[in-house]
């Protein structure tokens, strides 16, 4: 019965590119308890949309602070109210984090998760419908090393930096070059294949980050091409050796 139900909310689902996964809730679970084996006490969390990545960490436990960075003004106004009251979450300013300062014109999906500074491909669009864009919107850009680099006292913990910027991963690691050496983890998203004009893949990523002193610790399907079941997006969580 379970089974069934699953498929039938993974079909009212699929034009937004989303499905149930069983394994997810573990996933955020082991995630947490990995956090707390470290004692890591900070996430970095770019790309925080509404929040949904920073509630389930606080659901399964989380004990630390969830740093939130997002760039729409309705995804942000939504982050804000969320958290309002919530001592664990700190909701900065609305801004984008890329490899420079500056602005940011955010191509804005009709799902909101989907947005980008980049534009999108059409084997995103069409795997999901709901994800077309919508409309633009400028936003504040800044690096992480300009929000959090310096003599900013967190860094001196454990840090957990998350990136979900649908294709603008790489820029985000390009301005981190003082943040980064002093994360213990960084979760991020990654590509099969080109979703976004421009974006940087899999391997790239890959290559960075191992070159920047981490290893490959586990890896989290999370979008896939309902038609063909080709995995196009996932989660990869890397650890500092």
């Amino acid at each position: 019965m379970r089974q069934t139900v699953k498929r039938w909310i993974n079909a009212a689902l699929r034009p937004a590119g989303v499905q149930l996964v069983a394994v997810a809730q573990d996933e955020r679970q082991a995630l947490v308890d990995w956090l707390h084996s470290r004692s890591i006490g900070h996430v970095i969390d770019v790309g925080a949309n509404c929040g949904q990545f920073a509630q389930q960490l606080l659901d399964k436990g989380f004990r630390g602070t969830v740093h939130c960075c997002e760039p729409l003004s309705e995804a942000h106004a939504s982050l804000a109210a969320r958290f309002a009251t919530h001592s664990q979450v700190e909701v900065l300013p609305r801004t984008a984090i890329g490899a420079y300062v500056g602005k940011a014109s955010m191509n804005v999906a009709g799902n909101s998760v989907s947005s980008s500074v980049r534009p999108m491909l059409e084997i995103h669009e069409k795997a999901a419908p709901r994800s077309a864009y919508v409309g633009m919107e400028e936003a504040p850009l800044t690096t992480l090393d300009a929000q959090f680099g310096g003599a900013c006292p967190m860094l001196d913990q454990g840090v957990l930096l998350k990136i979900d910027t649908q294709g603008y991963e790489a820029d985000v690691l390009r301005g981190a070059s003082e943040v980064l050496p002093l994360c213990r983890g960084v979760l991020i998203e990654l590509s099969t294949g080109p979703l976004y004009e421009g974006q940087a893949l899999w391997d790239e990523l890959h290559r960075m980050l191992t070159d920047s002193g981490f290893e490959l610790w586990n890896l989290m399907p999370d979008f896939r091409d309902p038609e063909s079941g080709r995995l196009l997006q996932f989660d990869g969580l890397y650890v500092r050796r």
